[in-house]
């Protein structure tokens, strides 16, 4: 019978090295005993999502992770859509915005990328206030959360590939949206929303609640910013791609998202220990189990509160030690390194991963770190990842096998018999 996968993703888990530590990374400097004894009895080796140098994103990196190309990715603003329940339309183009203050009248300045102290009721009322018809194409503002939400453009001849207009930094001027490619979708849809952009600016700049704020000592919300334009993309279910039904247990709405997305079992739990525990009684050919910790913990950039996250996780994780080896293949990795000193959100080094089973070759790593599992089996790419879980779980396909229209990894689920 083939094995069930549990995949643990510790977001964030790879780091640089901090002098505070010994000039060692969170990782090597923190007392991790579960870790290192499941590297003892493992396979290991070193990942680096898309490439070395690569500073990904969470859900793009999961996206890979779980057996997708990159360019089947739709886009950050969609992800989010379906994290919050917002559907798009085959002719609607979805951006994530936020309720900026800036200086100038073009270039604009910006003096905060989240207006603060902005509640709900006023959010909505600045949306109606900029929401309409522009060049034939309409714009409707969603809120999300504080001063955060989404623009919904639809209309004829719209692309998602243009650039964004925030700068992700404060004191930067605020960027003209360019296409990113060359197709003339691309360049209308860049300068409707460069036309919509500076209309938001002159509608609210002297508004009578930005006034009011102004004489509160608030700043004002005088410009909306843009990023990760995003459209609907078909892409195949986790199970037509994989060969197994899944579960993604996590305690993100953006994680929620993509599991709608490619249509992956989900389950909201913040509690790690709860959810190892939920993984482990599952039914599904593949579990994932993610913990948002390592990453918040590296975003204080104090290397020691990564540490102690670490060796926390560490203590829950101490029952994979007697898992059944004939039922579960436990793999323990990362999505990208956070650098817990510096001015990098993501950084680009390999992350460590162990893969523990029946299945296996144990090799002679025997401590759960960046450097230490360089001596490891494996140097793998996140495409990688999935054919080997197909691997030693058993559910691999003879690779010249042609089995229904598309070619696969895994052993057919079903065939389609002749009749």
């Amino acid at each position: 019978m083939p094995l069930k996968t549990l995949l643990v993703i510790l977001d964030g888990l790879g780091d640089r090295c901090h002098t505070e530590l010994g000039s060692r990374t969170p990782l090597e400097y923190a007392k991790t005993p579960v870790l290192d004894e499941l590297a003892k009895r493992s396979e290991t080796g070193i990942l680096n999502t898309l490439e070395p140098g690569y500073c990904l994103n969470t859900d793009l990196a999961h996206m890979i992770l779980f057996g997708y190309d990159e360019t089947d990715y739709p886009g950050r603003c969609l992800i989010d859509l379906y994290g919050e329940g917002i559907p798009l339309k085959e002719n609607q183009i979805g951006l994530r915005t936020s309720w900026a203050s800036v200086t100038g009248d073009g270039p604009f300045v910006l003096k905060e990328r989240f207006v603060p102290e902005l509640s709900h009721f006023n959010a909505l009322m600045l949306g109606e206030l900029i929401s309409g018809t522009f060049n034939e194409v309409h714009i409707e503002w969603h809120f999300s959360h504080d001063s955060h939400g989404f623009l919904i453009l639809e209309g004829e001849g719209l692309s998602s590939q243009i650039s964004d207009s925030d700068p992700f930094y404060n004191h930067q001027a605020v960027m003209a949206v360019e296409p990113y490619d060359k197709q003339l979708k691309s360049r209308y849809t860049a300068d409707v929303v460069n036309l919509y952009l500076k209309y938001v600016h002159d509608r609210l700049k002297d508004h009578d609640f930005n006034k009011r704020r102004i004489h509160k000592g608030l700043l004002p919300a005088n410009l909306l910013l843009t990023k990760w334009a995003g459209a609907v993309k078909e892409v195949d279910s986790f199970q037509v791609q994989n060969g197994m039904d899944g579960l993604l247990i996590a305690g993100s709405k953006l994680l929620q998202g993509l599991s709608r997305y490619i249509d992956l079992g989900f389950e909201m739990e913040k509690d790690f220990e709860k959810g190892l525990e939920r993984a482990l009684n599952s039914q599904q050919a593949f579990v994932c189990l993610h913990s948002k910790a390592p990453d918040e913990a590296a975003h204080t950039k104090k290397p020691m509160n990564k540490v102690n996250v670490i060796e926390q996780l560490d203590s829950h994780l101490k029952p994979l030690l007697d898992v059944d080896l004939d039922e579960w293949v436990v793999v323990i990795t990362s999505d990208h390194s956070t650098p817990s000193s510096g001015e990098l959100i993501h950084s680009g080094e390999s992350v460590p991963i162990l893969v523990y089973g029946k299945n296996t070759r144990p090799d002679s790593v025997e401590f759960f770190g960046e450097r230490s599992c360089l001596k490891g089996s494996h140097r793998l790419k996140g495409k990688d990842l999935m054919p080997l879980i197909l691997n030693v779980s058993d559910r691999a396909n003879l690779y010249h096998l042609r089995h229904g229209n598309k070619h696969r990894l895994y052993k057919p689920l079903k065939v389609n018999p002749l009749k």
